[in-house]
């Protein structure tokens, strides 16, 4: 049988067990919200606590704002995110949405609220990111007890996103600009980036020690190991694990590029096959380390410098993926060589990275741009020669 109390009622379910009920407020419908909560104790107990819910839900609900809650509760939940992550978050928070409702009252932020603040916002990608940010500090609200539902929902309208258009080089065209890039110091990143799917950070990521020469079938591959990544954060150099579990992998190379990665390798020894200027020691540390963000720039100088097509390198991790695709290599297998979780039921529980099906991804590559290039490729070093240049060893397909 129930009994009542002044700030709500308890509901005795045994010995010294009791089940506080008390009101939360008011939902999107109107409806009155009723929690509840079972004590193992004595009524005093019982009664104390559901006071206790009652005023201080109360008093959070009339003082809290999301400045205060950002400090209370927000701030101190993002200690065990990636650098660049929470970087990104106080970002948001600190330039965006600090500005426009750090002094609002949580409880009283409603749907036209925010639909007022994301419009406010100028750029749309700016617009989701705070979207995102806003929603999850609402779920924690709701958590606190201190909100019935989350305002910051999907229906809330953005400016439609302006995506760039990704410029990738057909594969026919490809051995030519691979010649006409092989003198660039980026090129063993390049190769990694294109013909070997890694993330930008990570190919910056790599030592000498970390390629490595496998032979397989009779044929020789490169095996480079992933096993950290360079972010730039606020200008700054980061050096981490990967990106996700899943990211901590091996990725084959056939030749002729693996003999590529193996004489950078070589050359390299002890230090990144990118290092920072000036920097030539055995340990492992960021300042080591070329920073992603200035090869990225350099990169594109260098390009418009020797009148080079520019690709971005976050582009040529597409590139991989769409030759992959007309190669015709599984692609369970492919998602499993970028880093990625496979989604499908048979990659989540039965698919593992095994070294012949990583050698025949690689091989299915070189097959492809091979195939492709075959008939073009006597022009091309014809052409090549024609300037007084050499076609290198490494680009002529056999």
């Amino acid at each position: 049988m129930s009994q009542r109390s002044h700030f709500g009622h308890i509901q005795r379910m045994g010995e010294n067990k009791y089940r506080i009920y008390y009101y939360a407020g008011i939902d999107p419908s109107g409806k009155r919200v009723q929690k509840s909560k079972v004590i193992h104790g004595t009524r005093d107990e019982a009664e104390i606590e559901l006071a206790r819910r009652r005023i201080g839900d109360y008093r959070t609900q009339r003082l809290d704002t999301w400045g205060t809650f950002w400090n209370r509760v927000v701030a101190p939940s993002m200690d065990g995110l990636a650098e660049k992550t929470r970087h990104g978050y106080n970002r948001v928070w600190d330039v965006e949405l600090k500005p426009r409702i750090a002094g609002d009252r949580v409880a009283d932020t409603d749907y036209h609220r925010v639909c007022e603040v994301i419009a406010d916002i100028q750029a749309p990608s700016v617009q989701r990111a705070a979207h995102s940010l806003w929603k999850k500090m609402c779920n924690m609200a709701l958590r606190e007890g201190l909100m019935t539902w989350n305002p910051v929902d999907r229906s809330v309208r953005m400016k439609p996103r302006n995506r760039r258009k990704k410029h990738v080089i057909d594969v026919g065209e490809l051995p030519a600009w691979m010649a006409s890039v092989s003198r660039s110091r980026y090129y063993p990143l390049i190769v990694m980036e294109i013909v070997g799917g890694m993330r930008h950070e990570e190919a910056c990521g790599v030592m000498g020690p970390d390629i490595r020469e496998e032979e397989l079938r009779g044929e020789r591959y490169a095996v480079v190991s992933v096993e950290r990544a360079i972010v730039t954060v606020g200008g700054q150099k980061v050096l981490k694990g990967t990106k996700t579990e899943s990211s901590e992998r091996e990725v084959w190379f056939a030749e002729p590029f693996a003999g590529i990665l193996l004489a950078a390798s070589e050359k390299a020894w002890q230090s990144p096959i990118v290092p920072a200027p000036g920097v030539r020691d055995g340990e492992v540390r960021v300042s080591r380390f070329a920073n992603p963000q200035h090869v990225s720039r350099n990169w594109a100088k260098w390009c418009e410098r020797n009148g080079v097509e520019y690709v971005r390198f976050g582009d040529m991790r597409s590139m991989y993926s769409n030759m992959q695709a007309e190669a015709g290599s599984p692609d369970s297998v492919v998602s499993l060589a970028m880093g990625h979780d496979d989604g499908t039921t048979r990659g989540r529980n039965y698919m593992s990275r095994q070294r012949r099906a990583l050698a025949m991804i690689a091989d299915n590559l070189v097959e492809l741009i091979g195939e492709e290039c075959r008939c073009s490729y006597d022009a091309l070093a014809h052409s090549v020669a024609e300037k007084q240049d050499v076609l290198p060893a490494h680009l002529r397909i056999k």
